[in-house]
């Protein structure tokens, strides 16, 4: 995370969900159907797994001191107070961005950039054995 603060990504960047959209430049952005992030950072605090929605957040251009303040505070989720963190709910979101960027999933980083990625919930598609516990 530090290092990329120091290099400091900027896109130009079209985000779109429940019908709205964001056009503008863009320094973050994180898409999870959970809480945590790469096990530690809280990117999406208010996301639940069970809900059927992806929660997102996005923060246009910011400087390189705003973006180390903003970094502890994804530890604990507070960044989404934070003024210049926009946060939402939506079944899908779509990303178009210039220049190309690296895709990070769950602190995996991709093997080639992209422009465009689009996130969705598919409803059902996955069935969880549980066994049954006896007491």
């Amino acid at each position: 995370a530090i290092l990329t603060i120091i290099k400091k990504p900027t896109w130009n960047a079209t985000i779109t969900w429940n019908n709205q959209r964001y056009t503008g430049s863009l320094t973050l952005v994180s898409v999870g159907n959970s809480n945590r992030t790469g096990g530690i950072f809280y990117m999406t605090p208010n996301a639940l797994p069970d809900d059927g929605k992806l929660d997102f957040i996005y923060a246009p251009k910011l400087s390189r001191l705003h973006m180390f303040k903003i970094l502890p505070l994804t530890l604990t989720g507070k960044h989404i107070y934070e003024q210049s963190i926009q946060e939402h709910r939506s079944k899908s979101i779509e990303i178009n961005c210039t220049p190309s960027s690296y895709i990070q999933t769950d602190g995996e980083i991709s093997e080639c950039p992209t422009n465009h990625i689009k996130y969705s919930i598919l409803h059902n598609a996955v069935n969880i054995i549980v066994p049954q516990t006896t007491s």
